[in-house]
């Protein structure tokens, strides 16, 4: 192992005499080592100022990995129990022996800025015995006076919550909240609060502000309440709008397209509820505002659920979103049952509500895509020739025809329906050839399509329309470099397929070319824990097959 020579980081801060500020600046360096400890699915179980040493060039070091754990998953779900630690830094589940996640790490790190920047540890128990120390923990709770204050403060007990859930999420959060604080800005652990924000604001910009003070005040003495009032609900109005085009839209795509970005994209997210909240309260009967909230919603949920690729997962939060926006919508419909903006609104939320349906084969998903087709055809009939609008027609098919298809009642309709939505979007591509958007819908209509056939047994012509997907997503990698994860999903069934029909050796080379295809997309993202299962599941199958073979 390599030779550390250099004190405990807190020996280090005070033989240097380190302000707040570069205290803090060392705990990012330790808060980056063990988040990339996390990253790579390890968590060391022993963090203290004698476990992180700091070299005379200020380098922090990361020591003691002998009771470390290896994490079951990238958003560390658990670990096996670890009994070993040092009880002033120890996470209440460390104590008592319960399974591990990264959570118990944020409340190490939380003990260890109480004593780097505040002189101490949140408890003192290093004399203790081990039957003393549990009993001193059952009986803590929640953590008492910290030797921080204000919004150290609240970081720390964000970090020392009992309850990991509590906690923050990752290493990383926490380390973005330090970084805010660090910069003057509000931090995600206090309660938010419009006061709270402004001081913030004004701490940061004291000159600007107090020039900005003078000049509304001249501002309010000259103008008028009505004019003053119709230009905050045109500031409302633009703020939605920027916060929807640019940060639920154009920023998170960008930033999903970057491997490890999970964090990022959580903190975009959660910053977008609490506007969207507000804005939404203060819509009243205002039409376009309300329809803006609504889709600043779908949005959202889209990001947070389960309805593409670059979701987080969080279908929780997703569904209470997309009901809220549904029902502004309706609201909306209500009051003018002609507005077409409403009926497209209208048509989007359906179609998000439709897939967590899906996702969660809840029974509601059948009636909610019948509807999804109800509203296409009012807004096909209002703008027949609209490519957009028939796009849409096509699409709100392809989802009954899923529904029927994953439904127990009306699984024997998925077929007829594929038919029919396979026919239009077909009729699609043949208007516009050169269409991307119009080729990977029919190509993924065939997919689906040949999955229903699956379903329904009748696997020759399953193997057809799974060949005509498969040659469709050839060319667009070809062509255009993506759409493999949907080559892969094509390859499988074809191999599911073949396997079913008892013809093993043809299904064993098809599972083979899904592994190289899945072991592709991760070596791109290792941190993607969807492609590490998925390749894990098709090495069983081909093992599996073997067996069946032989």
């Amino acid at each position: 192992m390599e030779y550390v020579d250099g004190p405990p980081c807190t020996g280090y801060a005070s033989q240097h005499q380190l302000n707040e500020a570069a205290r803090l600046r060392l705990f990012l360096e330790i808060c980056e080592a063990v988040h990339y400890a996390n990253r790579t699915l390890v968590a060391q179980c022993d963090l203290k100022p004698a476990n992180v040493l700091v070299t005379p060039a200020g380098s922090v070091k990361l020591l003691d990995f002998g009771i470390s754990r290896v994490l079951s998953d990238s958003s560390g779900d658990r670990t096996t129990r670890v009994r070993a630690y040092s009880p002033n830094y120890a996470s209440p589940e460390q104590i008592f022996g319960r399974p591990l996640t990264v959570a118990a790490g944020v409340y190490s790190l939380g003990a260890l800025l109480c004593e780097l920047v505040g002189g101490r540890a949140p408890r003192s128990l290093e004399e203790a015995s081990p039957e003393d120390a549990l009993e001193a923990i059952e009986r803590e709770g929640e953590p008492g006076a910290l030797p921080l204050s204000g919004d150290l403060e609240q970081i720390a007990r964000q970090s020392l919550r009992a309850n990991p859930a509590q906690r923050y999420p990752t290493v990383a959060s926490l380390a973005a909240d330090v970084r805010r604080y660090l910069a003057g800005e509000p931090i995600e652990a206090r309660p938010p609060s419009q006061w709270y924000r402004a001081r913030k604001f004004i701490d940061r910009h004291r000159l600007a502000v107090t020039a900005a003070v003078l000049v509304t005040a001249a501002l309010i003495a000259a103008t008028a309440y009505a004019l003053r009032q119709r230009r905050l609900a045109s500031e409302r109005f633009a703020h939605i709008r920027g916060l929807a085009n640019s940060v639920l839209f154009e920023i998170h795509d960008e930033i999903a397209k970057l491997p490890g970005s999970l964090n990022a994209r959580h903190l975009l997210a959660n910053r977008g509820v609490e506007d969207l909240d507000a804005l939404s309260a203060g819509a009243g009967a205002d039409t376009a505002l309300q329809l803006e909230a609504a889709k600043g919603f779908v949005r959202l949920a889209d990001i947070e659920g389960v309805s593409n690729e670059m979701s987080l997962g969080r279908s929780g939060q997703a569904l209470p979103r997309v009901e809220k926006a549904d029902a502004m919508v309706r609201t909306v419909l209500a009051r003018e049952p002609d507005n077409f903006e409403a009926l497209r609104a209208r048509y989007l939320t359906l179609e998000a509500l439709g897939a967590i349906y899906s996702f969660r084969a809840d029974q509601r998903d059948v009636p909610t895509a019948e509807e999804l087709v109800r509203v296409a055809e009012r807004i096909l009939r209002a703008r027949p020739d609209e490519g957009k609008a028939q796009e849409e027609h096509a699409h709100a098919l392809a989802r009954v025809a899923n529904a029927y298809t994953q439904s127990g009642k009306f699984g024997e309709r998925g077929v007829e329906a594929w038919v029919r939505a396979t026919d239009a979007r077909r009729k699609l591509l043949d208007a516009d050839p050169k269409s991307l958007t119009r080729k990977r819908e029919l190509a993924r209509s065939y997919q689906f399509h040949a999955g229903a056939l699956s379903r329904a047994r009748i696997r020759e012509q399953a193997l057809a329309m799974i060949a005509r997907a498969a040659a469709m997503h050839r060319e667009l990698i070809r062509d255009n470099g993506d759409d493999e994860h949907m080559l892969a999903a094509d390859v499988g069934l074809q191999a599911n397929l073949t396997a079913q029909m008892k013809r093993y050796a043809e299904a064993i080379p098809l599972f083979e070319e899904q592994l190289r295809l899945r072991e592709a997309m991760l070596a791109r993202d290792p941190s993607n824990t969807n492609a590490a299962m998925g390749v894990a599941d098709t090495m069983d199958r081909i093992g599996y097959g073997y067996v069946l073979l032989n």
